[in-house]
């Protein structure tokens, strides 16, 4: 199974990145280390834009100091939960999972402590089902390994 990002991956950003394949400036990500593009087997491995860990650096950067600002308003909140699981789903696909887990770990407290204060917000319930997802296929990919090991 494949981690879910949310909407980070919608037709933006999917015609962002055929933009930046015909540039040359779209790398393939193998086991935490870049590769060259490659043709045809561009589609069927992971690929990332140069700018994006820093971009999703900048929006933490960002949306932190807007939830620290605007305490009382739960869209900056949810917008936090949702920039932290696209950023570990990147982090786990990069290879650095303790980061990966933290951030899920976030994503995760935003979004129930929204839910207490909102339980009737179905938006809330469906972003925590994605990061507590993205947890239980980590979980499930550690125990395979564990048994395999």
């Amino acid at each position: 199974g494949q981690l879910h990002q949310g909407r980070s991956r919608g037709p933006c950003f999917t015609n962002r990145r055929r933009a930046l394949c015909s540039r040359g400036e779209v790398g393939q990500v193998a086991q935490g280390r870049r590769l060259p593009p490659s043709g045809r087997e561009e589609t069927q491995a992971i690929r990332l834009p140069l700018r994006h860990l820093h971009e999703l650096d900048l929006a933490l950067e960002l949306l932190n100091r807007l939830v620290d600002d605007f305490p009382v308003r739960p869209v900056f909140r949810k917008r936090l939960a949702n920039t932290l699981n696209s950023l570990a789903s990147v982090q786990w696909e990069m290879g650095a999972p303790p980061q990966a887990e933290q951030n899920w770990g976030r994503a995760r407290a935003l979004l129930e402590r929204l839910l207490v204060e909102s339980t009737g917000v179905a938006d809330y319930h469906k972003h925590l089902g994605i990061v507590l997802g993205n947890l239980g296929l980590v979980g499930a990919k550690r125990q395979i390994k564990l048994l395999l090991d």
